[in-house]
């Protein structure tokens, strides 16, 4: 899982998960804001099946309990459901379809152990994609809601070795960049200032 990109989380999963689990088939849901509704992450423009976190369901009760729940597949398999948490926070829940027969305690307690990792993969995929964040949604958000407050850095060349990373930012289509630059009092810092904000946007 750390050399997975930020994108692949789901399909990696399913290949690891695969090769030492037998496992069948892999899907993560994550819970809207609200907390309402579990939501398939899956790769636009595809969309899968919304399920409440009231009606009862296997994974909706994994997810209201964060305990391992076990589903009935097909005959011979089993659907285990573990809650995901992000920082002690519940996020969603990973579902993981194997045979029942390779189901047992050591099993559980792998995947249960994978589960927390995707967790902690998704503090970091957050950073560099909107794909989760878009799952969690139930509709577009405001602008003052879909704004992106960047990692908080020293100027660089402030201090020797500074260290400095870049941050990617995601933009599509129709979004609008607001860029705030501190005011300078010096008239020809100020000055400098506007013309690399000019330079900046296109």
């Amino acid at each position: 899982m750390r050399s997975a990109s930020p994108e692949a989380l789901v399909p990696t999963a399913r290949e690891l998960l695969a090769a030492h689990t037998q496992a069948r088939d892999v899907a993560l849901l994550l819970a809207d804001y609200g907390l309402t509704e579990l939501r398939p992450v899956t790769t636009p423009p595809h969309t899968g099946r919304v399920i409440s976190v009231h009606d009862g369901a296997p994974v909706a009760r994994a997810f209201a309990t964060e305990a391992p729940t076990l589903e009935a597949g097909v005959p011979g398999t089993v659907t285990l459901h573990l809650s995901v948490t992000v920082r002690g926070d519940r996020v969603g829940v990973l579902s993981v379809n194997l045979p029942k027969s390779s189901l047992g305690m050591a099993a559980v307690m792998e995947l249960r152990a994978f589960a927390a990792a995707i967790g902690h993969k998704l503090v970091i995929a957050d950073r560099h994609t909107d794909l989760y964040l878009r799952a969690r949604r139930r509709q577009r958000l405001t602008l003052a809601a879909e704004m992106q407050e960047l990692e908080a850095q020293l100027p660089l060349g402030m201090f020797e070795d500074t260290d400095y990373r870049e941050q990617p930012l995601s933009v599509a289509p129709s979004d609008r960049l607001v860029i705030v630059t501190a005011p300078r009092r010096a008239p020809q810092r100020r000055e400098a200032a506007d013309r690399a904000r000019t330079r900046c946007v296109p």
